[in-house]
């Protein structure tokens, strides 16, 4: 805030130190300016006499009589009254507060000044877009891609993957459509493994928990067959027998 400004409607210019009031310029000490600008960049907000003293004393070990009098000689240049403050309010114990509005100059344009917490708003905000991006860039660059288990012709269902996730056991109509027997497929491989040769419609397989064996169901045409095969392949071996739709959750 070292350019123009205005407070309420007195023009001030902080850079030249002058304060434009009642139709004239006033010439203000730097150090007083500097007390009207830590005042103006928390509009209605209470400032404290050691924030006041330690912005613009930095370097000196100012008592509250100097501060008092720079708000005194700021009052007389705004034509403000101590007991009834239009600009600058006395916050007993606590420190002092502009009442007056604070507006920037920008090529003969008058905007709002954003007050401490309006800034802090404006950051947070800007924060949380920030970690907020990151977040969905992060989220699309760990996120696992899926691809197709197989690209077979005809019609797969039933998927079942193997207890340790590297095998699918799945019930496919075959390469001429004409059949459903049960295949396993390594994934990432193309070719799967054929585990039945059965003429009737093989679905639902189902594997053990040591991975080893898969289970299914055969349709038949008295019923239906629940048999377990070697999940490398090999000899069938019949659980159990039922009658149609007994297992038709199966």
């Amino acid at each position: 805030m070292n350019g123009e400004f205005l407070i309420g409607d007195v023009r001030v210019e902080a850079s030249l130190n002058r304060i434009y009031a009642d139709g004239g310029v006033i010439q203000v000490e730097p150090k007083i300016m500097q007390v009207l600008v830590c005042l103006a960049q928390s509009p209605g907000e209470v400032v404290s006499k050691d924030s006041l003293i330690n912005a613009v004393w930095p370097e000196t070990s100012a008592s509250d009589d100097v501060l008092a009098r720079a708000i005194s000689e700021l009052r007389k240049a705004f034509g403000d009254d101590s007991q009834s403050p239009r600009v600058i309010e006395t916050i007993r114990k606590g420190g002092y507060r502009l009442l007056a509005s604070v507006s920037a100059i920008n090529a003969g344009v008058r905007r709002p000044w954003p007050g401490r917490r309006a800034i802090v708003a404006l950051i947070v905000v800007a924060l949380m877009s920030a970690l907020l991006l990151n977040r969905r860039l992060w989220e699309s660059s760990t996120a696992p891609k899926s691809s197709p288990l197989t690209s077979l012709k005809g019609v797969e269902r039933d998927p079942a993957i193997s207890p340790n996730g590297a095998l699918v056991a799945f019930s496919w109509n075959g390469p001429d459509q004409d059949n459903w027997d049960i295949y396993v497929k390594l994934h990432g491989e193309e070719t799967p493994q054929r585990l039945t040769q059965s003429p009737f419609e093989d679905s639902s397989p189902a594997w053990s928990p040591s991975g080893d064996r898969i289970a299914f169901r055969r349709r038949t045409d008295t019923g239906c067959e629940i048999i377990v095969v070697p999940a490398i392949g090999g000899a069938e071996r019949l659980l159990a027998t039922c009658v149609e739709n007994q297992f038709a959750d199966l």
